[in-house]
């Protein structure tokens, strides 16, 4: 979220104001460290600045609903995720809030409507339990999806000694999975559109693609990483189904966001069984199924996010 100003039906001010009950020095509790402990008077129309770190969840409180506030950032930072945690027809009244900082700097608040025009107790303070488990889910990693476009080439089929084959070809793709998932990536869903002299070397196949990472980093790397393993292709075309196992090579980059781009080779051997045709380039058999070995090298490019 980008804009200079955004509206949210939230309860949240800070250390600089003036309103009666502002809190001292900060105080600890249960490891949380309260920032803000006062009451919002109705009567202030004044901005007010809080720092928020990246990568701490916050939590803000209210004991009565109707507080709408206007939201800005400095210096092009992103404003703060919110995620409401009591129900909006809570019957107490009281309104909480989880708040996940997307940049690190200072957010302008300001009230603008206050529903009830009465004075509204407000804490603010750190969730050491949220933030402990955002940094744990860090470290396992995530999704990265991205969309990979490549070129290949295809070696002499292994049946006739047909001539080779070319293809370009796209997919949706993933990388960086959490926990045990982590050396799993490939592609979710693919079309390869293969041209070569003669019908039975002209086709579209649809696929999908899984590859084992056995070398490199996964998701624990920022800037350009290596990764190695191996790949399974499995789809199908006009010819029939087909499974293509192979290596690949990819060359990994990634941000603190864990966007990025992604350049990769890698080789197959795609295992198909046709029905040869008595015009069949391969042979002259007729009605007859057979496997066909083709060897493949493919290079491409992506980008995650």
């Amino acid at each position: 979220m980008k804009p200079s100003h955004l509206l949210y039906a939230i309860a949240l001010l800070f250390p600089t104001s003036p309103l009666c009950g502002q809190a001292g020095a900060p105080e600890r509790t249960d490891s949380n460290l309260t920032l803000l402990d006062l009451t919002i008077d109705p009567t202030v129309n004044e901005e007010y600045r809080i720092f928020l770190a990246k990568g701490i969840v916050y939590r803000a409180s209210f004991d009565q609903p109707g507080i709408t506030m206007r939201m800005r950032s400095y210096q092009q930072r992103q404003l703060p995720f919110l995620v409401p945690v009591t129900q909006t027809n809570d019957a107490s009244g009281r309104s909480e809030f989880e708040i996940y900082p997307q940049d690190d700097g200072e957010i302008a608040f300001l009230a603008v409507f206050n529903e009830l025009r009465v004075p509204v107790h407000f804490r603010l303070w750190s969730d050491s339990r949220a933030t402990a488990r955002g940094r744990r889910s860090a470290e396992e990693g995530y999704w990265e999806i991205g969309l990979d476009l490549y070129a290949a080439a295809y070696g002499a089929p292994s049946v006739g000694g047909g001539d080779g084959t070319s293809a370009i070809g796209s997919c949706f793709s993933f990388r960086n999975g959490p926990g045990v998932a982590k050396r799993l990536n490939g592609c979710a869903f693919g079309m390869e559109v293969l041209a070569g002299e003669g019908d039975a070397l002209e086709r579209t196949r649809f696929f999908l693609e899984p590859r084992f990472r056995i070398l490199g980093s996964s998701s624990n790397h920022l800037g350009w990483g290596p990764e190695a393993g191996v790949v399974l292709s499995i789809g199908t075309s006009e010819v029939g189904p087909y499974l293509g196992p192979g290596i690949y090579g990819a060359l990994d980059n990634r941000n603190a966001d864990g966007d990025g781009f992604r350049l990769m080779v890698g080789l197959r051997y795609d295992w198909e069984s046709v029905e040869l045709t008595g015009d069949d380039p391969f042979t002259n058999a007729d009605g007859e199924n057979t496997s066909v070995w083709t060897p493949s090298f493919r290079v491409g490019a992506g980008y995650y996010w």
